[in-house]
This record gives structure tokens, C-alpha cells and sequence, in this order.
């Protein structure tokens, strides 16, 4: 798990919390991990470079929560244990893969505002920043491009690609909205995740737009935090638990069956409506 993931909580704290109550339902123990993003030292064991504290005799097998750069994978497939991708995906690597369909989420939310006879749809994201993003930003657009059925109505789409780690984000994008003529400004936002929609709601009620009453604001991931802001977040709910679940079910039947092919499993997403759209 990477070290910038283990005080997240909205997210990773609650797949890591799925996969620890896997983990004693099989009255295994679990040991978290997090492998230097710089191993390359090719003289030192794939075992001492990873975890050199670990007892790696007792070791089953490996999960990894998140995105590791693929050297890291590499050494990480030398120790010949069987290894579960978690919401990363690495076709060079011939490992199982579990996910949330994110492609499946994007076009959730995209259909969903469609049928709420939005006509000028943004998207706020992080190009850069995870797969995952990527692949919801995917589904939007495929959505609007080949399941908008209303040829009487245009809709346009505009994407906001900004730096999601840095905070003056808010700020920046806020001046670009309020220098845009009315008619142009999007009368439905979403958030490629719950984080971002919720920043931005917020931001536009600073600026004297009303959600859901001026436009519209979606988010993916359904945090806590969601269904307790002002509105509440409409968003697509993400099974964060189940995911960590799921991962150890994949890596016993790994274990158990080391020859089938390797399988990438995607968790099905559920729009959840709230006031916010």
C-alpha cells in the first residue's frame, strides 16, 4: 500500500478495512507494507528490497492497494508469490485484477443528466492523477456520444483538467467560470470524484450559484461526507469494502488454483440521487 494512501479515509482506509475482515474470516494475518517507489537495485533480493523486515517463509501471497510504478510490480512478481492488483491495472504483469468498473460509473452519470435535460455538461478532473479518473472521463464521453438519443437537442461537454493535489484549484477555475458569459457557463458539473464535487459545490455558492437551482453538481465515490453537505451530494456509489472483499477472495483462489487464467473483476456502481441533481 502506498504510504501517501494509508491516513486516506474516505477511500483507502475503507478497502483496507474490507480486506482486513476477509483476511480473518480465513483466520489469516495480514502485514501492510510500503514498498520504496525508487526499488531498483538489481544485487538485493526482490524480498529484501521490498519488505527486508518481513518473514517472507510465511508469506501466501501480495495485494496491492493502488498504483506502483511497474518496476516496482516487476520486483514485487520475482518473489514468485501470487499477486492481486487492487484498482490498478498492469496488462505487462500477468496477475488477477480486481476494480470498480469506473467506465460503468462515467456513464452513469452522464446518462443521468442527460435525462435531466442538461445542455451544457462540465467535467472537473486530473488527467494525470489515477486510472480511474481516466476511465470515468471515458464513460462520460461515450455516454454523450453514442447513448444521447435526443438528436432535437444539442448538448455540449467541456472538461477542466486541473492540479486536484494543489488547493488554489478552487480559486483558479472559479475566476475562468465567472468570466464566462452566462449562456456558455455549464448548467451541469461533475466531479470525478465525491472530493472535487463537493469543493466545487461549495465554490459556486460563494459565488452566489445555487445548487440544484441555478445547475447541477454529481460526484463519483459516495463518501460519508456526501449525504451530510448542503445539499446532499448526488453521486455513484463505489463498493470500497466489498473491493477489499473481493481481493482476498481472488487471491485464495489463486492460491488454491494457480494454473486458470488470470481474471480482471469489475464491481458494478449504483447512482445514488440526492438534491444536489
Amino acid at each position: 500500500m502506498n504510504q501517501l494512501n494509508r491516513g486516506e479515509p474516505h477511500y483507502w482506509q475503507r478497502v483496507l478495512s474490507g480486506m482486513i475482515s476477509a483476511c480473518n474470516e480465513r483466520s489469516w494475518h495480514h502485514a501492510i507494507v510500503s514498498p520504496s517507489l525508487g526499488v531498483t537495485d538489481e544485487n538485493t533480493s526482490p524480498e529484501k528490497a521490498i519488505a527486508p523486515h518481513l518473514d517472507w517463509e510465511r508469506c501466501a501471497g501480495i495485494i496491492v492497494m493502488g498504483a506502483f510504478p511497474h518496476t516496482v510490480l516487476q520486483r514485487l512478481s520475482q518473489t514468485g508469490r501470487p499477486i492481486i492488483l487492487v484498482d490498478h491495472q498492469e496488462p505487462l504483469l500477468n496477475c488477477d485484477t480486481i476494480s470498480h468498473d469506473n467506465l460503468e460509473a462515467g456513464i452513469t452519470v452522464a446518462r443521468y443528466l442527460l435525462s435531466m435535460n442538461c445542455r451544457r455538461i462540465g467535467l472537473i478532473t486530473d488527467d494525470g492523477r489515477a486510472a480511474s479518473f481516466a476511465q470515468r472521463k471515458i464513460g462520460i464521453e461515450l455516454a454523450l456520444n453514442h447513448f444521447h438519443v435526443d438528436t432535437s437537442r444539442t448538448t455540449s461537454f467541456r472538461e477542466w483538467n486541473i492540479p486536484y493535489e494543489n488547493g488554489e484549484w478552487v480559486n483558479q477555475l472559479a475566476t475562468t467560470i465567472q468570466n464566462m458569459p452566462d449562456d456558455e457557463r455549464p448548467d451541469a458539473w461533475i466531479g470525478v470524484n465525491d472530493d472535487i464535487a463537493l469543493q466545487w459545490m461549495h465554490k459556486l455558492q460563494e459565488m452566489g450559484i445555487s445548487t440544484p437551482k441555478d445547475c447541477l453538481v454529481i460526484g463519483i465515490d459516495n463518501v460519508h461526507s456526501a449525504v451530510t453537505s448542503s445539499p446532499p451530494l448526488t453521486t455513484v456509489n463505489l463498493c470500497k469494502e466489498e473491493l477489499g472483499q473481493r481481493a482476498v477472495e481472488a487471491l485464495q483462489r489463486r492460491i488454491e488454483r494457480p494454473g486458470t487464467p488470470k481474471e480482471t473483476v469489475m464491481l458494478s456502481t449504483t447512482l445514488i440521487p440526492r438534491e444536489s441533481a
